[in-house]
């Protein structure tokens, strides 16, 4: 109902959570002093950390709970990127322009994704909403689109007749 399952932890609120599969890729045992142990982890989105320390501590035949969880990647943003949020209000208080230089193009985070370069006559049309025909286009999936002067336009996706059809465009 709009609440981190945390925020009702605290207020003292016992939530029944639905079973959901995810994934844990890797998981290591950091350091471990008394009853204390340190934990990094890979594993896939919508993954409740809390619930999983406690269903580890479950199968300990003990109890557990979290002292502080970090974030260090998401998708293909590494820790080495981020900007601690002090530092951000910092900027947006002394020098709120200079935070334009932080941004990341859009197309990062689809840096997996094939990309497409398109003409100036498919380009026109593909931003008025219609398919088009790319040369050299993969055979399927969602694409990275940029145009004749390499600009990021947006996605698309590959239709079953070969076309590349927008599905988000940029407005420039």
């Amino acid at each position: 109902k709009g609440k981190r399952l945390y925020e009702l932890a605290r207020a003292g609120e016992v939530v029944e959570r639905e079973t959901r599969k995810i994934t844990v890729y890797e998981l290591a045992l950091c350091r471990l002093d008394g009853d204390e142990l340190e934990l990094e982890m890979r594993c896939s989105k919508g993954t409740y950390v809390r619930t999983l320390v406690e269903d580890i501590a479950q199968a300990l035949g003990t109890v557990a709970h979290v002292i502080a969880l970090r974030r260090t990647a998401v998708g293909p943003f590494k820790a080495d990127g981020m900007i601690e949020m002090g530092r951000l209000e910092e900027m947006a208080a002394e020098a709120p322009l200079e935070m334009d230089e932080l941004l990341l193009p859009m197309s990062s985070a689809l840096g997996h994704w094939p990309e497409v370069e398109l003409d100036a006559d498919s380009s026109y049309y593909l931003q008025r909403g219609q398919a088009v025909q790319v040369s050299g286009a993969p055979t399927e999936g969602m694409v990275c689109i940029y145009d004749h002067k390499r600009q990021f336009v947006g996605v698309g996706e590959i239709q079953d007749d070969g076309l590349v059809a927008p599905r988000r465009l940029m407005k420039d």
